[in-house]
């Protein structure tokens, strides 16, 4: 019997999530003020399935507290209606 190893949390952008991504929402907690607010627009792309996940949870494990997530309206699809992008809405926890 084959066995299967499961890696979680493990994607081919781990050094881009962990390294640009990461030290990006880092520098905005340490930038904002106590109770402060950070909006980030990202999303999945076929070539980054999990990037919002991964904005959440790192946003989460640094501190932050996701208040809201808005939706950004992009132009038209050709015809097919409207795409949409997530605005995560994250709060600097008191300290």
């Amino acid at each position: 019997m084959r066995k299967l190893k499961v890696i979680l949390n493990s994607h081919p952008n781990d050094e881009w999530v962990n390294g640009f991504l990461k030290k990006t929402i880092e520098n905005c907690y340490y930038g904002l003020k106590k109770n402060g607010y950070m909006l980030m627009n990202i999303a999945n792309t076929p070539k980054y399935k999990f990037i919002e996940e991964e904005t959440v949870r790192i946003s989460k494990e640094l501190g932050f507290i996701q208040e809201d997530t808005l939706q950004l309206t992009l132009s038209s699809v050709m015809g097919a209606g409207y795409k949409y992008e997530p605005v995560f809405v994250f709060k600097k926890k008191e300290i």
